[in-house]
């Protein structure tokens, strides 16, 4: 069983108590940060849309994957993340 959800304007301030309640349940939380516009939103302006803008959603991620990954673990997860980053960009060059 896993707690699993989707961030959004009308929810990203619960992010850190639904990361809480999966603790104290001992659940894994999934929570995707990306997420497309409705149908409803397409034709309407981003700032109208229920997506977090680009920073906030990177934020969110990196402080759920903390919560999720425990100091330690995220802190390889960075390293590792950046030097892939650094690696690919030059096999592009």
């Amino acid at each position: 069983m896993k707690i699993g959800g989707s961030l959004a304007k009308a929810n990203r301030e619960d992010l850190a108590q639904l990361l809480e309640i999966g603790g104290k349940l001992d659940i894994p939380v999934r929570v995707d940060t990306y997420v497309l516009p409705a149908t409803c939103e397409r034709e309407m302006p981003y700032d109208m849309q229920a997506r977090l803008d680009l920073l906030k959603v990177a934020k969110a991620r990196i402080y759920a994957l903390k919560h999720e990954m425990g100091p330690v673990m995220f802190v390889q997860y960075a390293a590792q993340s950046i030097w892939l980053a650094d690696h690919l960009q030059s096999e592009k060059e």
